[in-house]
């Protein structure tokens, strides 16, 4: 099953769409996939075996008490350093978009996530 995975740990599916229309207007069929931390977001990723068709990214994501320092720039240089290791697809094809408002953290992942992009 393809989706389309929303990393926010405190914006509702509705705020993101709000702020960040483009991606859901792009995939109106997709189920949506909420991450609130980076290791769900792994985990998520792990366990769909590379069927993510988007990412909508937030920065700063301090829902976990167990993983406040990992941020969505931290996932996405984990997405590129994960697939380019293992010689897999994670993420097929996956585009993604950055609702944070943190200016230099949306900066970090627009970087990780061309350069993903790019390399494959």
């Amino acid at each position: 099953m393809n989706y389309l995975l929303i990393l926010d740990d405190t914006r509702s599916v509705e705020d993101v769409k709000n702020i960040s229309p483009e991606p859901f207007k792009l995939y109106p069929e997709l189920p949506i996939v909420v991450a609130l931390d980076f290791k769900n977001a792994q985990q998520i990723m792990l366990k769909s075996e590379g069927l993510c068709e988007h990412v909508c990214f937030d920065h700063n994501l301090y829902g976990s008490k167990n993983h406040m320092d990992l941020t969505g720039a931290d996932f996405a240089n984990w997405l590129d350093h994960h697939d380019h290791n293992r010689k897999q697809m994670t993420a097929i094809g996956c585009t993604y978009s950055v609702h944070t408002t943190d200016e230099k953290g949306a900066a970090e992942i627009r970087d990780a996530m061309d350069l993903y992009k790019e390399i494959k």
